[in-house]
């Protein structure tokens, strides 16, 4: 149990997996009939809150998301949904926070879209774990589960039974911001006892749904940094609970629940919320001495606001507000999102807390097109007044890719290239960026580098001679690498701005 803090992966942004069989077909003896006994509400998708929110359409996009994601599925088509960028983030967002057993894939996707509505026709989710791992480690948390819900169900009401869940997790699990995908997952905790506030959360949800308890994620900052904690709804209420800061810190041994159960009133003193959509409304702190409650209905309660939609971790529009200098501060703490992502000091490698640093798992096709690759995501960095690197990790299964990063030039309207760097055995990418702006990084199997003709991550003469034969109709090139001086076009003038980079 160490110092934590940190991140959610506002992502979207947004991770999914999969639960496709009755834990009863899986365990046997004393497990299934804890699972039984706890009337799991997991599988139940409809029953949830933030699936309460969405328009019909959403409701069934995200009906086939979570069959697809739970089944490993990909190539689904979703035309007649007519879901634009941003409402399909917004699905596979909330998606996400209800569901913690859907934990095979990021968030992320590609697919095809209309290019006159751009809305998606089919998508892709990316998968993060193989089939045959869901099935390996879905068998791994349920059976670290079921002792955990055992022991809950033993108590009479809901919150007593909440309580044991949390502390539970709190008991087994040391907070850590290194490690693989488990650490933003249910397995986390669960099967690796290891996690960021992430793996706190939706292990808590998990454990929470598995008795039939509602349960969400929410997203917001502690104390100034990004982060994820969870509402609960005991009988015709809900709360507030952060496992992660009722986790001691260091090798303090004091169990905590000044985070258990409270208000979001008290939640605000040091936490701010920014979730995707409106939470339920939650108007008091529990109080202990309030006589047994019974299990959560099934309808869902009031929002606090309305429920229309929003995603907050989609970048602006490409008007990019002047962002006001900041002084940098250094720290151990460090903002992190989704894919482990953050600024770092490239000559002392200490990562820097940057009030403008935004994340979003979506990224603009056409820059996909543009660019190449299979995946990517953006970010919108504010003035750090110093030189830096974004440390980017896509996960280990890239070892060897390499990211391309780009800036959004607002005067030419368009994304330009800033630098590349190849994700190292940890999954990191290292990418220089300079100043202020946003950023977009694409992920592919070969360095995206204009001029490189040859492939070689340098930029010679024998790339300038390889255009010149690319302009007579005798090689194939990358036109994103051919057109090394940027103006939409590869001709001649690109060879001779090579042979002159090569040369000077």
């Amino acid at each position: 149990m160490k110092h934590r803090f940190l991140s959610y992966f506002v992502a979207f942004l947004t991770a999914l997996a999969f639960f496709s069989s009755p834990v009863t077909e899986l365990l046997g003896g004393r497990y299934s009939a804890v699972y039984a006994a706890g009337a799991s509400i997991l599988e139940d998708y409809e029953s949830k809150y933030y699936y309460s929110l969405l328009t019909e359409d959403q409701k069934a996009a995200y009906g086939l998301l979570f069959s697809a994601v739970k089944n490993s599925e990909s190539g689904m088509d979703i035309s007649e949904y007519k879901l634009n960028d941003d409402t399909l983030g917004m699905v596979m967002t909330l998606l996400k926070y209800e569901n913690p057993q859907l934990f095979n894939t990021d968030g992320s996707a590609t697919g095809t879209g209309n290019p006159t509505t751009h809305n998606w026709l089919t998508v892709n989710p990316n998968y993060t774990r193989t089939a045959a791992q869901v099935r390996n480690i879905r068998s791994q948390i349920e059976e670290a589960a079921a002792p955990i819900i055992e022991d809950a169900l033993k108590e009479s009401d809901v919150f007593k039974q909440v309580k044991v869940l949390h502390d539970a997790i709190v008991n087994m699990t040391t907070y850590t911001l290194n490690g693989p995908v488990y650490k933003s997952e249910a397995d986390g905790p669960l099967v690796n006892g290891r996690a960021l506030c992430e793996g706190y959360s939706k292990a808590f949800a998990y454990l929470c749904q598995s008795i039939g308890v509602q349960c969400i994620c929410v997203v917001g900052s502690g104390n100034g940094e990004n982060h994820m904690w969870n509402m609960v709804r005991i009988g015709d209420k809900w709360y507030h609970v952060d496992v992660t800061w009722d986790d001691p810190v260091g090798s303090q041994p004091v169990l905590r629940h000044d985070y258990f159960c409270v208000s979001t009133a008290t939640i605000r003193k040091d936490h701010s919320i920014s979730n995707p959509v409106a939470i339920p409304k939650a108007d008091t702190d529990y109080d202990e001495s309030m006589s047994e409650v019974t299990d959560t209905p099934a309808k869902p309660a009031e929002p606090t606001e309305p429920a229309k939609p929003s995603e907050p971790q989609k970048p602006a529009e490409p008007d990019i507000p002047e962002v006001p200098e900041v002084e940098p501060v250094l720290s151990e703490s460090v903002p992190i999102d989704m894919r482990f992502s953050w600024l770092a000091d490239p000559n002392s490698n200490i990562s820097i807390v940057n009030p403008q640093f935004y994340y979003t798992n979506r990224i603009p096709q056409d820059i996909l097109r543009l660019v190449g690759g299979s995946m990517g995501a953006g970010f919108d960095i504010g003035n750090i007044n110093m030189r830096a690197q974004l440390i980017y990790n896509v996960g280990t299964a890239d070892s060897g890719s390499f990211v391309t990063l780009l800036r959004y030039n607002e005067s030419r309207n368009k994304a330009e290239y800033v630098s590349y760097g190849r994700v190292d055995e940890s999954g990191n990418a290292a990418l220089d960026v300079y100043g202020a702006g946003r950023y977009f990084v694409v992920i592919d199997r070969t360095a995206k580098i204009p001029g490189d003709i040859s492939g070689n991550q340098a930029v010679n003469a024998m790339d300038a001679a390889l255009l010149l034969r690319y302009l007579t109709n005798n090689l194939t090139i990358d036109t994103f690498i051919g057109d090394f001086n940027g103006d939409g076009r590869v001709n001649a003038i690109d060879a001779a701005a090579i042979l002159a980079y090569s040369v000077a």
